[in-house]
């Protein structure tokens, strides 16, 4: 997540006690801008399924998957930006 009013990145982890949540930490993590195509497959891969939803939405108009592209984005947008949107700007580019 992004914070609201200033934009830096958060990550938001319940605090869990006999099975209920019970309060949030918020933790603000800088990522790094880019790394490998391979790594990022990996990350994105372990958060929500995301590289399979991507490669999936992609490939719904296009007839490869580059995964190498991952690169050429940051860190940051492909965890935080929706899917959806990701995969307009990969056929944009």
């Amino acid at each position: 997540a992004r914070g609201r009013s200033d934009d830096r990145n958060v990550v938001i982890v319940p605090e869990v006690q006999a099975g209920r949540t019970t309060g949030l930490t918020l933790l603000h993590v800088e990522f790094r801008e880019h790394i490998t195509a391979a790594a990022m497959r990996g990350v994105l891969s372990g958060y929500r399924n995301r590289y399979s939803a991507l490669k999936d939405l992609v490939s719904e108009t296009e007839p490869l998957f580059d995964e190498e592209r991952l690169a050429a984005f940051s860190v940051a947008e492909l965890l935080t930006t929706p899917v959806h949107m990701l995969a307009d700007r990969w056929r944009a580019q």
